[in-house]
């Protein structure tokens, strides 16, 4: 994906470290996106959820080797993970804390308006996965994709 809005947080490991400790402030912050999944765990049919997700930046784990990997700075290399079905997805994540949470050695990201990582969506066999492995996780499948970028537009 292409798009002059992703970018790369490199002191992500640092800030995290320093977020997650309680008491320190910005301590539990909630996003948008973070927002709209509470709303959507409480009711699947709340389309001002879903619309305000799909108008929300996600942050994608980026698994590139900075050392080697020289290429547009613009470019989201998406992750795929499989389920044990065989079925695959893009995880993606509304905070830090759930990506740490949910992959612990992953050090970088790429904040991405998630209507812009939609609309260039590679495949109907990809499903996208919002905070995988959270209790309010949600996955969509490719009906849910364009739903949702029908709701951005």
């Amino acid at each position: 994906m292409t798009d002059d809005h992703a970018r790369r947080d490199d002191d992500f490991s640092q800030r995290i470290n320093y977020f997650s400790q309680p008491g320190v402030p910005g301590h539990g912050v909630t996003t948008r996106a973070g927002e709209a999944l509470h709303r959507l765990a409480r009711d699947e049919d709340d389309s001002a959820a879903l619309g305000a997700l799909a108008t929300s930046d996600v942050l994608v784990p980026d698994l590139s080797d900075p050392g080697r990997d020289n290429g547009d700075a613009r470019v989201v290399k998406l992750p795929v993970a499989e389920q044990p079905d065989g079925s695959q997805f893009v995880p993606t994540f509304t905070s830090e804390q759930r990506l740490t949470d949910a992959l612990p050695g992953v050090g970088r990201y790429r904040r991405v308006p998630l209507a812009a990582l939609l609309r260039m969506w590679p495949s109907d066999d990809l499903m996208l996965a919002v905070d995988p492995g959270a209790d309010e996780g949600i996955t969509f499948p490719a009906e849910g994709i364009r739903a949702l970028v029908a709701l951005a537009d």
